[in-house]
C-alpha cells in the first residue's frame, strides 16, 4: 500500500524528492516508499500516518541498531591489484 503525502506545494517537491518520495503520475500524488521511515516526511504526513510515524520511531528506538562493515579482503583486492601493476 503506498502511504500518501498530503498536497506538497510546488515549491517543497524538492525537498520531499531528496528525502526519498515517489511521485504517483496516475494520481498525481507524492508518496513515501514502503522502505523508508515516516518520520523525515512528517511535516507532510496526514493524521493517520502520523501515528504509524509515531510507532516507528517508538519500535526504532527499541530496536538495536546493526553495524555492517564490508569484508576486509576487499581492501586487499585493492591493494595487489595495483602492485602487481
Amino acid at each position: 500500500m503506498k502511504r500518501y503525502l498530503k498536497k506538497i506545494k510546488f515549491s517543497e517537491k524538492d525537498s520531499v524528492k531528496v528525502l526519498g518520495a515517489k511521485w504517483d503520475p496516475a494520481k498525481k500524488r507524492w508518496y513515501v516508499p514502503e522502505h523508508l521511515l515516516l518520520a523525515p516526511f512528517a511535516k507532510w504526513l496526514p493524521v493517520r500516518l502520523l501515528k504509524k510515524c509515531a510507532a516507528e520511531e517508538s519500535a526504532a528506538k527499541s530496536e538495536p541498531v546493526k553495524v555492517v562493515t564490508p569484508p576486509f579482503w576487499l581492501d586487499d583486492d585493492e591493494n595487489e591489484s595495483s602492485d602487481s601493476k
